[in-house]
């Protein structure tokens, strides 16, 4: 996918509305990459959006419910 595309989905907006969703329910970035099988990097780098993953997006939706 590229960076366009990211930006046709309105990514940035719609994922920091679920970093915001985790903080607010309490869970960690280490809990959150216990849930989603990956490492404690992988999810700051997703959440400084230094990367951006779909994988990541749909993620964070199942497990907060979004």
């Amino acid at each position: 996918m590229t960076g366009d595309s990211y930006k046709y989905m309105d990514y940035d907006v719609k994922f920091h509305a679920l970093i915001t969703k985790r903080k607010e329910k309490g869970i960690t970035q280490k809990q959150m990459a216990n849930e989603l099988g990956v490492t404690e990097a992988s999810i700051s780098r997703w959440e400084s959006f230094n990367r951006r993953s779909l994988i990541a997006y749909f993620g964070y939706k199942r497990v907060l419910g979004g």
